[in-house]
């Protein structure tokens, strides 16, 4: 079973890079704030998560072009 793994401590500026967004041909990830809004707070730390692990076809761009080598594929 494949297990694409975002360390969540390296990759804290989300919104900003998007590498793996953009980079992903088959749109594996998405991103989201770290600690859950609030009606009053804004999200200042945005990370990336792996959601659609299906449809990876183990390219392996993600890992080879992020920045901050938050992103790891175990097979």
């Amino acid at each position: 079973m494949l297990n694409i793994i975002v360390d969540k401590e390296k990759c804290v500026n989300a919104t900003e890079c998007r590498v793996c967004l953009e980079k992903c041909h088959a749109r594996v990830f998405q991103i989201y704030p770290q600690k859950p809004r609030t009606p009053t707070t804004r999200a200042s730390v945005w990370t990336s998560s792996a959601v659609y692990v299906s449809g990876c076809d183990v390219c392996r761009d993600c890992v080879e072009l992020c920045p901050e080598k938050a992103i790891t594929i175990e097979e």
